[in-house]
């Protein structure tokens, strides 16, 4: 298994073409990557009376394309989207700043 950072990474042509290297060097058989919902991803919004907006058009470019055509992916679901942290302040130390608390309670009548 290749662990291989942000998702959003795999979008990225000189992404690719260093995956396909290291696969070429290594056999490698899965590639990991973390941040599937990172805000970077777009996933997540809300219009302006709060209700949910989802964007999956990067998570499917992530998905459906060639580095997990051809390296099968492991999916981690790591890091929200900051409108639904507890503590949408309470970033980790990474440069990105993900967010790692845990999810606001109520969200449209969700608990």
């Amino acid at each position: 298994m290749f662990g291989s950072g942000r998702a959003i990474l795999s979008l990225r042509e000189d992404y690719r073409k260093d995956l396909r290297e290291t696969r070429r060097i290594t056999g490698f058989e899965y590639v990991r990557f973390h941040a599937i919902f990172h805000d970077e991803t777009g996933f997540y919004d809300e219009d302006k009376d709060g209700k949910p907006l989802y964007n999956f058009s990067y998570i499917d470019q992530i998905y459906d394309g060639p580095a997990t055509r051809s390296h099968p992916p492991v999916i981690e679901l790591s890091f929200m989207p900051k409108k639904l942290a507890a503590d949408p302040n309470a970033l980790h130390a990474f440069w990105y700043k993900q967010t790692l608390r845990r999810r606001r309670i109520g969200i449209n009548g969700s608990s």
